[in-house]
């Protein structure tokens, strides 16, 4: 009999120590991480139901005789290796220096005055009077006719190649692309912002966007190669002119 009043109080003892645990820790380690950690590293231990997280840099001895303590490598974890940064500005100055000389001494045996002035204009041409399927383009040709009266692509040819590169400098510089598949990302959002912004967009345009959406999980350049189609509207009457909702609906599927 007492036994079993022995028994009972433990488990009366144990149910109020259960009730009075005030959230069960769930943890997990993240061990020697070599890039930053973002919310595509978080998903896993979420979907495990993990709420502790437990961030381990890697550090080792050489031999067991000697107590110091080696780390911030250069596979160090990324917050425990302070020149990283500066390394990996060194080696992207080095690649792209190597990059431009070989351009240049590539190009060197056609080089002319004639033909650089006569490439430049044929790129000022293409920026600067081709208007075709344009997107935001239109928009901001349309603000122009509004508060100057008149077509302002020779401004706006100007700019889109700026912004351009601006955006590409942002996500080669700010975004993380140490995967193949992030890389291919990259690519794929550079090239449509181009596609986006520029004043001229044929359909076999998208033959590259196409290519390199296979490998992403981005599919708007699937929708886009069947929209696209509306843009050969522009031929079917004989002053070639371009049907701007069909224009409009084209880009809202893209969009959508």
């Amino acid at each position: 009999m007492k036994a079993k009043k022995l028994l009972m109080i433990c488990l009366v003892l144990l149910q109020v120590s259960c009730v009075g645990q005030s959230k069960k820790i769930n943890g997990m380690s993240f061990v020697a991480s070599h890039s930053k950690i973002d919310a595509e590293n978080v998903k896993p231990v979420l979907n495990v139901n993990g709420n502790f997280v437990a961030l381990m840099p890697f550090g080792f001895i050489r031999d067991i005789k000697s107590p110091e303590v080696k780390y911030n490598s250069t596979r160090q974890w990324f917050v425990k290796k302070d020149s990283s940064l500066k390394l990996g500005f060194y080696k992207l100055i080095r690649f792209y220096a190597v990059v431009i000389g070989f351009t240049i001494l590539l190009f060197l045996p056609f080089y002319s005055q004639e033909l650089i002035s006569n490439y430049s204009n044929s790129v000022g041409l293409w920026f600067r009077n081709f208007e075709f399927n344009a997107s935001f383009y239109y928009i901001f040709r349309e603000v122009g006719y509004l508060f100057r009266g008149y077509n302002e692509i020779a401004i706006i040819g100007k700019i889109i190649p700026v912004l351009t590169i601006l955006f590409v400098g942002y996500i080669t510089f700010f975004r993380k692309n140490t995967s193949p598949k992030e890389l291919i990302t990259a690519f794929l959002f550079g090239l449509s912002f181009y596609y986006f912004t520029t004043t001229t967009m044929h359909p076999w345009y998208l033959a590259s966007l196409i290519l390199l959406s296979v490998f992403t999980n981005y599919k708007f350049p699937i929708a886009w190669s069947v929209a696209i189609i509306l843009s050969y509207a522009a031929y079917s009457n004989d002053t070639y002119k371009e049907n701007l909702w069909l224009v409009g609906l084209e880009y809202s599927i893209v969009y959508g």
